[in-house]
């Protein structure tokens, strides 16, 4: 900068120009803990960021002779990348102490020659003309698509022709299927996840199942029959002393799991009955005529456990079925509702283009199915197949992949030994243990959730964002969290690859089955083996179910303090009664001030009706103060969503007259005490029985005519 003609401010200016040998490269870590007896390993990320295919050497410098690289030597093509390995393992001769240990990486001298240049047409009128190398290996174009139709992509290699249709949506339909295959393209004897994208699709045709046996518990009059369907449903139970059967019992709440009442039944009486449960859609199911007896008069309770043998057990709501277009066909897993994903997996082992389709069962009217394509490769053979997500939507880009096998160089490079970078490798040689290899944050490495809520007693699932902006790829993402509400679990994640500038999103199934209701903060956790995404900290909210009044009695708890393991105690004592007209399997809990915790026996159980049952809770306070009055409830919870809630309070007037004074004697000085009280009743003993005895005297005197004496 100059003013009036002198220089005022000057500052060297550094830049590289991008060119033929220009890398990307990380040691990940970039130092390392060395215990001599087993050594470390760091990973080096070497991408070739120029414009030419380069062959790179990697060596470590020559003084550190126990310094190993796997692979030494790696041939790159533009945008391609690798890991290579170097441990360090020094002999127990190697003095202990820091060292850096320069990484020096060399490229060959290569020309534009050894590449070819490929144009692939976008099949609407536009051409990406992309750099391709020889061998076996792989290239990438991006087409865009801003109008709806039927096109097909194609390029030419050293005379080799390939070619993929791409099919462009304005929108997507409802009532339909889009497949897409991954990886649609590869050498032969491979495996393809094919995907199976559903949406809105028409109401179930498919009746409801049985998912577990019928269970009777009989009495002289009554039957209560339990069994659970595989969706909500009604139930009609038809029933009588004959096959005819004659009586029926029904209960219009559509629920999954099942609990009908028969009243009214002779004893010593065998029955004839039938279940028929419709769901929503009214499709229904009904079973074969089971049978149980009553009990006679005098005759304790009766079981039965039934098996329904028109009953079937099923994973779902959908049945999708793939072709996989080679003879082969799979069934889709994990597909629920009316919208959503899930996915089959189709092996090909022979060389050839295959068509993949699906049909569909458990809906109404047979929904639209858009078909994908797979390529399967010989590796001997000079060839080239193109792959793309071959269903989108108008306005958006598709990324088409071109693979090529044994393709011959056009001209071979040079070979040169250019230093193109030196990286140092910071080694600290200890004696002992190794540590655990943790991963570099990456702030490139990113996790994207919002909020979680889930419903007490429920499974839910929720989407999660994983963003990979780095310059490379990261082969095995693992996700989980931390920090989880008691009784909420995460089903396990399946680890997934995550290619340099690419997002996934993953489902996270939270099960909130023994939750607490409340507002929590978790840690989502991203890592890989080479970095780790900063944790996402988001707050975690457990909604209570909704609830439906619960029958039961509980009385009005007896309190008294108590002091357990040194601690201050209030011992509650309460009993519930079961008026339900059926078997209820019951949780029993207290709500209690923030901060005080309790301990309750028994806390779950299964009451008959008309039967009571004993409660014990020992309740830990926490700044409980004598003079004040504290809330609390109990709450009586069913696994199909029913509460009883009883409130009490909490305060000295409840306790029992000695339980403060039991727990004040619990104490040395308490025990002083105790002993002069024991003293002082001794005494008023030995001068109460003093005087009856006197008395007793008199009393023999005047019964033999005697004035008493009385004394002066």
């Amino acid at each position: 900068l100059k003013k009036d003609g002198n220089v005022v401010f000057e500052q060297p200016l550094c830049f590289r120009i991008a060119g033929s040998n220009w890398i990307y490269a990380q040691l990940m870590p970039p130092s390392l803990l060395v215990p001599k007896i087993d050594g470390k390993t760091t990973l080096l990320k070497l991408k070739n960021l120029g414009t030419i295919r380069n062959v790179y050497t990697i060596k470590a410098d020559s003084n550190f002779t126990y310094v190993y690289v796997n692979p030494d030597e790696v041939a790159l093509n533009p945008g391609e990348e690798t890991t290579i390995e170097i441990r360090v393992a020094p002999a127990s001769s190697v003095k202990n102490g820091e060292y850096v240990i320069p990484i020096k990486i060399f490229a060959g001298t290569s020309t534009d020659t050894s590449l070819y240049s490929v144009n692939v047409n976008c099949g609407n009128g536009q051409t990406q003309s992309i750099t391709c190398g020889f061998g076996t290996g792989s290239c990438q174009a991006t087409c865009r698509y801003d109008t709806a139709g039927s096109f097909l992509a194609s390029a030419l290699i050293d005379g080799q022709s390939c070619a993929t249709p791409i099919r462009v949506l304005d929108s997507i339909p409802s009532n339909s299927i889009i497949l897409n295959a991954y990886p649609d393209s590869s050498i032969m004897g491979f495996a393809a996840t094919v995907t199976a994208n559903y949406y809105n699709l028409s109401a179930s045709t498919q009746a409801p199942q049985y998912t577990s046996n019928v269970t009777v518990n009989v009495t002289n009059t009554t039957a209560y029959i339990l069994w659970n369907n595989n969706e909500q449903t009604n139930a009609t139970i038809n029933f009588g002393t004959t096959t005819g059967l004659g009586a029926t019992a029904s209960n219009s709440t559509l629920s999954a799991s099942h609990n009908q009442t028969l009243s009214s039944l002779t004893p010593s009486t065998q029955y004839y009955f039938t279940i028929t449960a419709c769901d929503s859609s009214g499709n229904c199911n009904a079973t074969n005529i089971l049978t149980f007896t009553t009990t006679a008069l005098d005759t304790q309770q009766n079981n039965y456990t039934i098996t329904i043998t028109s009953g079937t057990t099923t994973t779902g709501t959908l049945n999708i079925n793939v072709n996989c277009g080679n003879g082969y066909t799979a069934q889709a897993t994990s597909c629920y509702g009316t919208t959503g994903t899930c996915s089959a997996s189709c092996y090909y082992s022979t060389a050839g283009t295959f068509t993949v389709t699906a049909s569909v069962s458990g809906v109404g009217t047979a929904p639209t199915v858009y078909d994908t394509r797979v390529v399967s490769s010989n590796s001997n053979s000079v060839s080239c197949a193109l792959s793309a997500s071959q269903n989108i939507v108008r306005g958006n880009d598709a990324s088409i992949t071109m693979k090529y096998y044994n393709i011959p160089a056009p001209s071979s490079g040079g070979s040169g030994s250019n230093l193109l970078e030196t990286l140092n490798l910071l080694v600290s040689i200890v004696s002992g243990e190794s540590t655990e290899f943790e991963p570099t944050v990456s702030p490139d490495f990113i996790i994207v959730a919002q909020p979680i809520e889930v419903i007490q007693g429920t499974t839910t699932r929720v989407p999660i964002i994983i963003r990979n902006n780095n310059y490379y790829s990261l082969s095995a993402v693992l996700v989980y969290a931390k920090g989880l509400p008691g009784g909420v679990s995460l089903e396990p994640i399946t680890p997934f690859a995550l290619n340099s500038k690419e997002e996934k999103t993953v489902y996270a199934y939270f099960n909130a089955k023994n939750a607490v209701p409340g507002s929590y903060q978790t840690e989502i956790h991203a890592d890989s083996a080479l970095v780790s995404a900063q944790p996402k900290s988001v707050s975690f909210i457990v909604k209570p179910v909704a609830e439906s009044p619960l029958n039961f009695g509980v009385s009005e708890p007896a309190l008294s303090f108590t002091n357990v393991g040194g601690k201050d105690a209030v011992n509650a004592s309460f009993s519930i009664w079961n008026n339900e007209a059926a078997i209820t399997q019951y949780s029993v809990f207290i709500e209690l001030p923030s901060g005080w915790t309790y301990q309750i026996t028994p806390a779950s159980g299964t009451l008959e009706p008309g039967k009571n049952v004993n409660i014990n809770a020992l309740i830990f306070p926490t700044g409980f103060d004598s003079s004040k009055d504290y809330d609390a409830s109990v709450v009586i919870r069913t696994s199909d969503g029913k509460v009883k809630r009883q409130a009490f309070k909490i305060n000295s007037s409840k306790f029992s007259p000695f339980s403060g004074l039991f727990v004040a004697l619990s104490t040395d000085a308490g025990l002083v005490i105790l002993l002069l009280i024991a003293l002082a009743a001794g005494i008023a003993l030995a001068v109460a029985s003093s005087k009856k005895l006197r008395q007793a005297k008199e009393t023999r005197v005047e019964s033999r005519g005697i004035p008493p004496v009385v004394a002066e």
